[in-house]
């Protein structure tokens, strides 16, 4: 059986309410603006493109047509119109991320396309094309070379910069694996495959290859809820700790857990059937008129956010937000 286009589907259909959590709590935190400011001042995104791009095989329809088609295929289930660029990075690690905002590119390691089957691939690849439909990339982005902004911006301001760099590092890092949740879930509506899903996690988190055809994922959940039992005060701080310990813990047992419990609880089923689709309405009009404003009300012209006082980017999406771009009370339709 083929798999089924989701068309007309909205992110806020597969977010996993921890992620909006800790993105709620990451856009409180104090000294994001500047930092996310400092990032675009030093040209860091480019940086990242330009190391994936001269580092890393790009995938063509002529140079890896399977690895090519696979990602159209999981762009058109979960219907992101412009396909990102795919890159294979060397790698021994299964692992994809995503990078850059306005023209997202992503990378998948050797391992992946070696170790996966057709559907756990689609999978993989489906997690990152959900990361570029939730605009996570400018946050993700910031959260790999956020120590080094703090101490470029710690040695600027006197340490200041740095201390604001450890309580933000901490929000970051833990909506990043929240980030992962809502991943999971886009992964899966791209593959449309739970036992698939649930096999390329037990591989990410280490099932050896010896042992692919005997894998049961019973024992894999199993494994996941007793990790979930260790709910108490010190095993929760203990859990916090491990974002530090780790550049990039997979945390694939407990996303396992979470991606399972959505699709037993029918709302995967809800989003496959379109029962979940969405009618979002367009960004609410200031209720003062434009003169008697005090720091005025501009909208993203990308994906229309509203933006409240002299903001010089878009929280939502990454979109730099100038003069000539924002329209003050009232949403400026979005580039063609």
């Amino acid at each position: 059986m083929g798999l089924k286009r989701i068309a007309g589907l909205h992110p806020a259909e597969y977010e996993h309410p921890f992620d909006k959590a800790a993105l709620d709590a990451l856009e409180k935190t104090r000294g994001l603006e500047l930092v996310v400011r400092k990032f675009h001042e030093y040209g860091i995104e480019r940086v990242l493109r330009i190391r994936h791009t001269g580092s890393n095989l790009k995938v063509t329809r002529g140079s890896v047509p399977a690895l090519w088609d696979a990602m159209q295929e999981c762009c058109n289930v979960l219907d992101l119109r412009d396909a990102p660029d795919l890159y294979v990075q060397p790698g021994d690690q299964l692992q994809g991320s995503s990078v850059g905002v306005g023209k997202p590119l992503v990378v998948v390691t050797t391992a992946c396309v070696e170790a996966l089957g057709p559907a756990e691939l689609r999978f993989m690849l489906g997690r990152e094309v959900g990361h570029i439909k939730s605009q996570h990339a400018l946050y993700h982005d910031l959260g790999s070379v956020l120590p080094i902004v703090a101490d470029l911006l710690g040695s600027a301001t006197m340490g200041v910069g740095t201390l604001l760099g450890m309580g933000l590092q901490a929000a970051l890092l833990k909506w990043m694996r929240m980030s992962d949740y809502t991943a999971d879930r886009a992964g899966l509506l791209a593959c449309q495959d739970v036992p698939a899903a649930m096999s390329a996690l037990a591989k990410v988190a280490g099932l050896p290859q010896p042992c692919y055809d005997s894998f049961q994922p019973g024992e894999f959940v199993a494994q996941a809820r007793d990790f979930e039992a260790f709910d108490g005060m010190y095993d929760r701080l203990v859990k916090f700790a491990t974002l530090f310990w780790d550049e990039k813990p997979s945390w694939a047992v407990v996303r396992a857990h979470e991606f399972l419990k959505w699709a037993e609880s029918g709302q995967y089923d809800d989003v496959l059937a379109r029962r979940t689709r969405l009618h979002i309405p367009p960004p609410p009009l200031p209720a003062l008129p434009e003169q008697t404003q005090p720091f005025g009300i501009n909208f993203c012209p990308q994906c229309g956010n509203r933006i409240e006082g002299s903001a010089a980017f878009c929280w939502r999406c990454g979109t730099r937000l100038l003069p000539e771009n924002t329209v003050l009370g009232a949403p400026k339709a979005p580039p063609s």
